[in-house]
């Protein structure tokens, strides 16, 4: 997907994210200390507050930032709560959040009157539009609609139904390899539906993600 204007914020913060989810699951079935394991729970915390407050100048997501980094502090210290329970609990809010924001983001973008968000991504690397182009990328919305509802859904069973290690590994480990099994499944119906037309890259869409403003509230 194609580049959002506004900066790398957004895409960075996700890939940092998806970093300490990763960090998060090892360091709850190893013998990593319970502060470290608090601390890095914590920082996602931060930031995915970051990336939900997207329409806030920056000192108030700072700020809101800040408090959730506290609020979360203080009842882990004072609470005295298991620091890995804590951590599978905050592993499990910031996947389902994160995922229901996308998919409200995505979905609400296929009204009427609306651009899809992937057909923004799109007109901002390329210089025409064709209506096969139109076309596809609103199906791509629709499928990437699809993809987080189904993360939100076999969470929820995995939560349900399974061990709990079972589900912490899906929202912690198996998060972003699926997002990107996602991408190269898109890229290659690229390759075939829009054979005829100009295409942009593996390379460029994924550098395009990384620059992804978030939430940011202005039209793609």
């Amino acid at each position: 997907m194609p580049a959002g204007r506004g900066g790398g914020a957004g895409g960075h913060l996700i890939i940092a994210a998806g970093i300490l989810s990763f960090l998060i699951y090892h360091a709850t079935i190893g013998i990593a200390p319970q502060w470290l394991v608090s601390t890095a729970a914590a920082v996602q915390v931060a930031a995915i507050v970051w990336l939900l407050a997207g329409k806030l100048a920056t000192r108030y997501r700072t700020l809101a930032s800040v408090v959730a980094l506290a609020i979360f502090v203080s009842a882990v210290h004072f609470g005295q709560l298991p620091a890995r329970n804590v951590a599978r609990v905050v592993g499990g809010i910031c996947h389902a959040g994160a995922y229901t924001a996308l998919l409200i983001w995505f979905a609400s973008s296929l009204r009427r009157g609306r651009e899809p968000v992937v057909t923004g991504f799109a007109r901002q690397m390329r210089q025409t539009m064709p209506v096969a182009v139109v076309r596809y990328t609103r199906r791509v919305t629709v499928a990437w609609c699809a993809f987080f509802a189904a993360q939100l859904g076999a969470s929820a069973v995995l939560l349900a139904w399974a061990p709990i290690g079972v589900w912490f590994s899906f929202v912690s480990v198996w998060n972003f390899p699926l997002i990107m099994a996602m991408i190269l499944a898109e890229f290659a119906c690229r390759l075939v539906v829009m054979r005829r037309q100009p295409r942009t890259g593996l390379i460029a869409t994924l550098a395009g993600m990384r620059q992804i403003r978030l939430f940011s509230g202005r039209a793609p």
